[in-house]
């Protein structure tokens, strides 16, 4: 583990022997600056929040739930002035937070370094604070640096038992369906629809979760013909974002904590996997909305039309309309297009691929061209011979998103959605 040694050389003069201070000097001197930083210790933990707020991602938006993170640093300062008060032999005693944050700042997804940045950022603060006392105090520089050279001391013992139980619950998160432990099933419950107060503060407790954080979920699952989803390939974190995955069957649910993060990076985040279709839902704000976000996430991942890939329901929703009613969907696309879908395979595929081209391209025929190895004139024919078949024009809006949409509807029936 790093040590914090270097930054204490800038704050403090070289320590001077400890023989030059009797035992009763040094603990009347201890006592005294004790009493001061105490006194002032809700100041002290306004300055680490703001600083972990101003310079830490990880400590920023929405990861932790609402008016946590001061009262946490307010309790691991008490716990490193509590140990100022015993020898160095007894402070073993005084990490008992320090343990329990580390394991929760693990469960929350903090990353270990940002965590260790927030020990270090606490430890800069007190050795700030009592170099001030120091000098108010008009203090000699030898009994100046052993302050602060304990103050050191402690932070890397507090910083020690943090990274224990940090790696202990990484440890026991494993991968896939194992880190959520015994929450699962009440995880499992919100996913499934339940709304219950009860649930979700249980769940948020349980997991270290914003209650009313923003959220999203991710569903992964087979394309046609592809095997099961693997629990052990699911990645712990997507675009920097917390993501607890549950498996259910061949399928994986996970649970994006997304704090300040769009949806789409997930989507761009998300490894690829041959013969898997990913859907991410829209943004939620709060556990009690994951049953709403599994099914838009489960109606994402329906939209992909390329038999495998990834979706954001955000990005298509036009297509998750044609989803949900594919009975029209169908009529929408045999009404539009039946004068195409009637030519031999080879003609209609063309015409198809070039109308989608064209769309992809935002209608600029010169790119559409580039993207099928053909001249732009090519492109204008065939767009040409579309809009005569079916009757609709192409610079008509109306007929564009009659065309556009029934496209689309003809993708989603070919692969089955």
């Amino acid at each position: 583990m790093p040590t914090h040694r270097a930054t204490a050389a800038v704050t403090a003069v070289p320590e001077a022997p400890s023989d030059r201070l009797s035992p009763a000097r040094a603990a009347a001197l201890r006592d005294r600056g004790l009493r001061t930083l105490s006194s002032h210790r809700s100041t002290l933990t306004q300055r680490v929040v703001a600083s972990l707020r101003s310079t830490e991602e990880a400590y920023r938006g929405s990861r932790f739930p609402a008016g946590e993170l001061a009262p946490w640093i307010d309790r691991s300062l008490s716990r490193g002035l509590a140990a100022f008060r015993v020898r160095p032999e007894e402070r073993a005693a005084t990490c008992d937070w320090a343990s329990e944050l580390g394991h929760a700042r693990a469960r929350q997804g903090v990353p270990l370094d940002s965590m260790l940045r927030a020990y270090h950022t606490g430890g800069q603060v007190l050795c700030l604070a009592l170099m001030r006392w120091a000098a108010e105090e008009d203090l000699a520089s030898s009994p100046s640096a052993l302050l602060v050279d304990d103050v050191w001391n402690i932070v890397d013992l507090h910083c020690a038992a943090a990274v224990r139980t940090f790696r202990a619950a990484e440890a026991e998160a494993g991968s896939g369906d194992g880190r959520v432990g015994a929450f699962g099933s009440l995880l499992d419950t919100l996913l499934n629809g339940e709304s219950d107060p009860a649930f979700c503060s249980a769940v948020a407790r349980g997991l270290a979760l914003p209650e009313h954080g923003r959220y999203a979920v991710v569903v992964e699952r087979p394309a046609p013909g592809g095997g099961p989803v693997v629990a052990a390939e699911l990645p712990g974190r997507v675009a920097g974002v917390r993501t607890i995955w549950r498996m259910h069957g061949e399928c994986a649910i996970g649970l994006a904590v997304l704090g300040e993060t769009a949806p789409s990076a997930l989507v761009d985040a998300l490894p690829t996997a041959p013969g898997r279709c990913t859907g991410v839902s829209l943004d939620v704000s709060g556990l009690s909305e994951l049953g709403t976000a599994r099914r838009l996430a489960e109606l994402a991942a329906r939209t992909v039309t390329s038999r495998e890939g990834a979706a954001c329901l955000a990005d298509e929703l036009p297509a998750a309309l044609l989803v949900v009613r594919p009975d029209l969907a169908g009529e929408l696309s045999q009404r539009t297009l039946a004068p195409v879908l009637a030519l031999e395979p080879s003609d209609r595929d063309l015409l198809l691929a070039t109308l989608k081209a064209w769309l992809d391209a935002d209608g600029a025929s010169s790119r559409a061209a580039t993207a099928l190895y053909c001249h732009r004139n090519t492109v204008l024919n065939r767009l040409r011979r579309l809009e005569r078949l079916t009757r609709r024009s192409l610079s008509v809006p109306r007929d564009l998103v009659e065309l556009s949409l029934a496209l689309q509807a003809h993708e989603l029936l070919s692969t089955g959605h």
